[in-house]
């Protein structure tokens, strides 16, 4: 684990712990097979175990947004996006013939290790004796890794990374990190009324060439379509002094309206920084350059 940990400030690594006060865990022996019919991400291809996924309403919209662990103990779910409650109660509407038990575990979390541009952020041991769960994935960070942990063994976990000069981060930290990798936050840059694609979220947290789960016909209708009207994406700014959330964007050579901000963060050090947005379709295809308020944008589209 050294090695990899050593490598935390200058490969920019957080760590942080999910919020929510409980995880979901479904077991049973049709349990992956059932849950791969509800979730957006393919749980037959996983590189490590993990996965970043949506629940649909059969409308297309989302209704929730997951990350989870695969693992012989069962599945471990996440609530990123959405309430435990709600998501538990709705999953066990589904439960009907299916060899499927959900619970939702009050004494464990969900932490991640946040790992943007490490070469080694996958290849570390991890001490059986402290996690209930682990994996990889790429998520926020180029290499997330995901770690359950009983609340009893919470403070040894810690202790373990605090050795190695890894603390958790601020949501400051967090948020530079989210806006500048371009992913959007629940019921900040998107909520129900959204799909994938206006999310920004189709071939990320959507696996591409998956079918048979809810909602999948209408985002495959979407897809053949070829586009929708708007949809969220990432804007690098020359200058964030005043550029906030709810600002308009426009597209400098016509002026015209582009969209408007929802989420916006600085970069470390100097006046620049970033923004996710929800712009026209049209203005992302040409990659206009944009005015917001006294400063300029280029669009670095995140699909």
């Amino acid at each position: 684990m050294t090695k990899w940990l050593d490598q935390a400030v200058s490969n920019r690594i957080l760590l942080r712990r999910c919020p929510g006060s409980a995880l979901i865990r479904v077991t049973g022996a049709d349990a992956a097979k059932w849950l791969q019919g509800i979730v957006t991400s393919d749980l037959n291809a996983l590189k490590d175990k993990a996965f970043w996924g949506l629940m649909l309403q059969r409308s297309g919209k989302v209704r929730c947004e997951l990350v989870g662990l695969v693992v012989e103990s069962g599945i471990w779910i996440s609530v990123v996006g959405g309430e435990v409650p709600d998501v538990h109660s709705y999953l066990d509407s589904l439960i009907l013939m299916d060899d499927v038990n959900l619970t939702i575990e009050l004494g464990h979390s969900l932490w991640v290790i946040h790992a943007a541009g490490s070469a080694d952020a996958c290849t570390f041991d991890v001490d059986p004796s402290l996690v209930v769960a682990h994996g990889s994935l790429r998520w926020i960070g180029d290499c997330d890794r995901l770690f359950v942990i009983e609340d009893p063994r919470q403070s040894a976990f810690l202790s373990v990374l605090h050795a190695r000069n890894l603390e958790p981060c601020s949501e400051q930290d967090f948020e530079q990190l989210r806006v500048s990798s371009g992913i959007p936050k629940w019921l900040v840059d998107y909520s129900q009324q959204d799909t994938p694609h206006h999310a920004g979220l189709f071939g990320r947290a959507v696996a591409e060439k998956k079918g048979c789960y809810i909602g999948q016909e209408v985002v495959c209708k979407t897809e053949m379509i070829g586009r929708v009207s708007s949809r969220l994406t990432r804007i690098e700014i020359d200058s964030i002094a005043d550029v906030h959330a709810g600002a308009e964007v426009q597209e400098r050579q016509t002026g015209e309206s582009a969209g408007v901000v929802t989420s916006v963060a600085g970069n470390a050090s100097g006046p620049s920084g970033w923004a996710i947005a929800r712009l026209k379709t049209t203005i992302i295809q040409k990659q206009s350059e944009l005015t917001l308020g006294e400063s300029l944008g280029r669009i670095v589209d995140m699909l």
